[in-house]
């Protein structure tokens, strides 16, 4: 990580390692909050600021953003957390592999992890559902689906039935470099209550809202919770570009936005 901080005190490159870099400062600070009144990123426009102005316009670099989230969507009080996991050691020196910081609302309402990871991101899920029914269809077939096997569903919490499956998306908005595959894992607390997560490899140069796929495999009604942590991102980047990206080869779900059904 230290090499390529050196790196991008270049104003053009900037990667995802100043974006975790800030994350795990930001992190620092509100730990020792009840000794850190005030901190601040100086300077914040061009050298190695958030924001990059240049002739043709304004860059919103990697670490802009994850400023923002911790601006945007931490909850107001903190929560005291224990990292457990691997450590990396310099000499005397360590620290561990996994940083991580657990904030609540005012009614101490725990909230299922989400954020910045080792090697990758945490995605949130938003409040828009596609609950699966079968009232209206005997047959499920990719390649002429029913838009009306799905039951539309607007809420903070969404229920699947027994042995069925939803649709949902992230709140977050992924643009995948050329030089990057992203795998999506679920999370192990879903996991652990027989809810799985189905979503296809990010493809370089692909972007949009990731639609996600969640599998209730029990025999009871299983609860998905909009706002919190659902998947893990898993970035994976290559020495170098991919010859033939999504974008080039124009793929059906590029840009899309929402909660996307299938398409032919």
């Amino acid at each position: 990580m230290i090499k390529a901080r050196d790196k991008s005190l270049n104003p053009s490159i900037y990667n995802l390692s100043d974006a975790l870099f800030t994350a795990s400062f930001l992190n620092s600070c509100i730990r020792n909050s009840d000794y850190v009144s005030m901190a601040n990123i100086a300077p914040l426009v061009n050298q190695t600021g958030p924001i990059y102005v240049h002739p043709n316009g304004v860059v919103k670099r990697t670490h802009f953003h994850t400023i923002a989230m911790y601006v945007n969507e931490l909850e107001e009080y903190f929560r005291s957390t224990e990292i457990m996991g691997e450590k990396l050691s310099d000499g005397k020196d360590s620290v561990s592999v996994i940083d991580a910081i657990a904030t609540v609302d005012e009614k101490g309402e725990k909230l299922i992890s989400y954020g910045v990871s080792s090697f990758g991101y945490d995605v949130r899920c938003a409040d828009e559902f596609k609950v699966f029914t079968n009232i209206n269809s005997a047959t499920v077939d990719p390649k002429s689906f029913d838009e009306d096997s799905f039951v539309d569903v607007k809420s903070d919490v969404c229920v699947i039935p027994p042995n069925s499956f939803a649709l949902a998306r992230t709140i977050e908005y992924f643009k995948i470099p050329r030089n990057v595959l992203t795998i999506c894992l679920g999370k192990s607390t879903y996991a652990r209550c027989g809810i799985i997560v189905n979503v296809t490899p990010l493809e370089p140069e692909w972007e949009g809202h990731v639609t996600l796929e969640f599998s209730n495999t029990t025999t009871l009604p299983a609860k998905i919770y909009a706002g919190e942590g659902v998947a893990q991102m898993i970035f994976l980047e290559s020495d170098e570009d991919c010859e033939t990206s999504y974008k080039d080869r124009k793929g059906k779900y590029q840009g899309q936005t929402g909660v996307t059904l299938p398409k032919t």
